[in-house]
């Protein structure tokens, strides 16, 4: 192990140390402190065996340097931010509110000392945390939101080599899929309750089942109304078009919207000239008018890729039309198999098979006590 490193006693009691070089800096340690042993009771074997061990944590860069071994969540997270700057993500101002939500939960923590176990503790400390005290805790949807985000910062720092490793971050199991739809009559009620500057909005939205930031920031120089398209460049899922005359109640929107725009504002939706940054709040007194408490806006969105299903798209250009990339996603509405179920009992109910074997006799001889 010449060059590598090396073991020698010291002191008065002759104790077996190592030395070796890693992480830019000279490391001497201790074997009996390092294996828990007694100073008389460690071997030159010991030793050997120890700094053998030391020097494959340093190839396998396992052993970091000090700046490193002090890093925190908060400056990690700092790391991770600056990654994502450089990276060009488009979602940033999103990430950020995580990134914001796990500084706080776990900043001052050495990110080095992270473990499976610790992380379990500070998981169910942030479930029964309250932000204010009349709001209730944090929802487990929310947790499991900052645990993607550390884990994808403890990630780029691994690949930075500010971190050894990453440690096995606990999954939480959350059930809040959404399943609500709008039907017409409801949803018209819900117009009649809303703001005259967002009702084309909630219309657009209804009728193309797109998200509610690709609405919002949807500008004039995407609409072709010769060709009758829209196009959408700058979108979670990437760049899609989509045609808007054969609708004739898209277009009717897409018409009043014209005619509504105002002087120097690029956005289609605007109110009084600028663009609409929130509708959260309208929208859901708006719904509580319409006596449909707790309706999500998201609900337009799936009621948009049901409409056009049950109308007899296939499942493939429903999905490229309201921009879902993923079939799992799609599917988990439950519109085709639905569908195909009600098909099927249809047939089966008019089969004189069926009948015969599923009418119920009520009558017949009384049954002997």
């Amino acid at each position: 192990m010449r060059g590598l490193g090396r073991v020698y006693q010291r002191g008065a009691g002759r104790a077996w140390w190592i030395a070796y070089y890693a992480g830019g800096r000279d490391r001497r340690e201790s074997v009996a402190r390092a294996l828990r042993k007694p100073v008389g009771q460690v071997t030159l074997r010991d030793a050997e065996r120890l700094l053998k061990h030391r020097l494959a944590q340093k190839a396998r860069g396992e052993i970091l340097a000090a700046p490193a071994q002090r890093l925190t969540v908060s400056a990690l997270m700092d790391h991770y931010e600056a990654h994502l700057v450089t990276k060009g993500v488009k979602r940033l101002a999103s990430i950020r509110s995580h990134i914001k939500a796990v500084r706080r939960w776990l900043g001052d923590r050495r990110a080095a000392s992270l473990t499976t176990a610790t992380l379990k503790e500070a998981i169910d400390t942030e479930l029964a945390t309250r932000p204010r005290p009349t709001a209730k805790p944090y929802a487990r949807g929310t947790v499991k939101t900052r645990l993607y985000t550390l884990r994808a910062a403890l990630e780029v720092a691994k690949q930075d080599r500010l971190l050894a490793a990453v440690p096995d971050i606990p999954a939480l199991t959350v059930d809040n899929t959404r399943q609500g739809f709008f039907e017409p009559e409801i949803f018209a009620r819900v117009l009649a309750h809303l703001p005259e500057d967002l009702r084309d909005l909630a219309r657009f939205g209804y009728l193309t089942g797109w998200r509610k930031a690709e609405i919002l920031g949807l500008t004039w120089d995407r609409i072709d109304r010769r060709a009758g398209t829209i196009r959408l460049s700058i979108a979670k899922t990437g760049p899609r078009v989509r045609p808007y005359l054969e609708d004739p109640e898209l277009a009717a929107v897409i018409d009043r919207r014209w005619r509504a725009r105002a002087l120097g504002c690029p956005y289609v939706f605007h109110r009084g000239g600028r663009m609409i940054r929130s509708i959260y709040r309208a929208w859901d007194r708006g719904c509580a008018k319409a006596g449909v408490p707790g309706a999500w806006l998201h609900d337009v969105r799936r009621t948009a890729y049901r409409n056009l299903v049950e109308g007899g798209m296939d499942l493939f250009t429903a999905m490229e039309l309201t921009g879902h990339t993923s079939l799992s996603t799609a599917q988990r509405y439950n519109i085709v198999e639905l569908a195909r179920m009600r098909s099927a009992l249809s047939r089966a109910a008019a089969s004189d098979t069926y009948k015969a074997r599923t009418r119920l006799r009520l009558g017949g001889r009384r049954r002997q006590s």
